[in-house]
This record gives C-alpha cells, structure tokens and sequence, in this order.
C-alpha cells in the first residue's frame, strides 16, 4: 500500500511539473505570436521558449496541440470577461449588451495577432474534437441566450428563442470583430456603438409588449408586426 501511495504521488508530482512546463512554453508562444504575427513559425516559438523544437512536439504532440493550447488560453481570458459583463448586476439591457460587445473587442485590441491567430487556425481539432473558436462560439452563445432569455421572460415573450438570437449576436460580433481588428478604419467606441445599436434596435422592437408577431393567413410564411386591436 505504501508503495503505491508514493508511486501515486511521484506520478502526480510529475504531471504537475509537466503541466507546469507545458503553460510555461504556451507563454512563449504567445509571446512569439506578439512578436512575429499570426504566422509564426514553429522554429520562432521554439527560439522565443528556450528550446529545441522537438520539445514543443514532444509537449504538445504536433503543431495543432500548441494551437489549441493558445486557442484556449484565449478563450479562457474572453469567457472570463463575457461572462463578467453579462452578470454584473445595476445595467440596463441595453448597457449589458454593449458591455458585452466591448469586452469581446476589447481583448481583441488587446491581443490583435493572438486573435488573428486563433481564427486563421480554427481547424485545428480541440479535445473535444470541435474546432476552438466553435467551441468557444458555443460557450459563449449558451451564456448569451441565458441572459436574453430572462429580459424575453420577463417582458412576456417566449424564451425559445433566446437561443438563436443569442448564437445570431454572438456569430455577428465574431465576423465584425475579424474586420475591425485588421482594418481599424473606425475608433474602438465607435465600432461597438455601431454594433449595439443595430442589434439593440432589433432586439428592442422584439421586446416591445404591445407587439406581437403573427403570420400570415394565406400560409407563405412571411411574418408581420401588427398592433393588437
């Protein structure tokens, strides 16, 4: 028994150091990202870590493993900060949104190159077997339809479809934010403003109690707004 216990632990020490070594080589390519740009080679990360190549394959398995690793740092810190500004409480909907919208850009203005990045590597494999920005995408849509699900609930709509709003404004700022951080041709205030007022004047009309959307009768599908009589 005791000789297990320590075989245990002297296998849990090793993950920890291994683990360990393995942020602190993600840290460097991170730099490296900063320093060279989305297409930097392995060869420059491994110049910016210390290392011989070989060690970053063996840690990260293939250059996909590394980027992964970058990709979820990343979505670590924007989940972190989405999550922040969509449950701090005293905010109208409205300031809840375009808080949202900024911290999304504001770590893309932060980290231009680590965006770029992420999104010019989206299709390497997470654990998950999903790509990292749709895993991440997901994430935060879920959390997104959260909270616009409770302003639909609480304006007497149905919630169900809080869930595709919610992955439509997500996806929305995703693609505006890849334009923005390569062509800067607007102020960071100016873009999200630009972005919360076309999606607050759509999601403010959905909101308005006295509205309710109808059909048409003659079955094409096409929908109306009409005051209630």
């Amino acid at each position: 028994m005791t000789r297990n216990r320590a075989r245990r632990e002297r296998r849990a020490g090793s993950d920890e150091r291994r683990e360990k070594r393995a942020a602190e080589l993600v840290d460097a390519a991170v730099r490296a990202v900063r320093r060279y740009g989305p297409a930097v080679s392995m060869d420059q990360i491994a110049t910016e870590a210390g290392v011989a190549k070989p060690i970053l394959y063996r840690h990260f398995g293939a250059r996909n493993g590394l980027v992964v690793a970058i990709a979820q740092r990343f979505s670590d810190q924007l989940r972190q900060q989405l999550t922040s500004a969509l449950k701090s409480p005293g905010t109208d909907p409205r300031g809840v949104l375009r808080r949202a919208i900024d911290a999304h850009v504001g770590l893309v203005e932060r980290e231009p190159d680590v965006y770029l990045f992420v999104v010019e590597h989206v299709g390497a494999a997470a654990p998950d077997g999903s790509p990292p920005m749709q895993s991440l995408l997901q994430k935060v849509g879920a959390e997104v339809a959260v909270v616009i699900g409770e302003a639909l609930a609480d304006a007497g709509h149905d919630s169900g479809v809080a869930e595709p709003w919610a992955f439509g404004i997500v996806g929305m700022v995703h693609v505006a934010s890849m334009w923005w951080v390569e062509r800067r041709s607007m102020s960071r205030r100016r873009f999200v403003e630009s972005l919360t007022t076309l999606l607050w004047s759509g999601l403010d009309q959905a909101l308005v109690p006295q509205m309710s959307q109808t059909l048409d009768p003659a079955g094409d599908g096409a929908a109306r707004l009409e005051a209630p009589a």
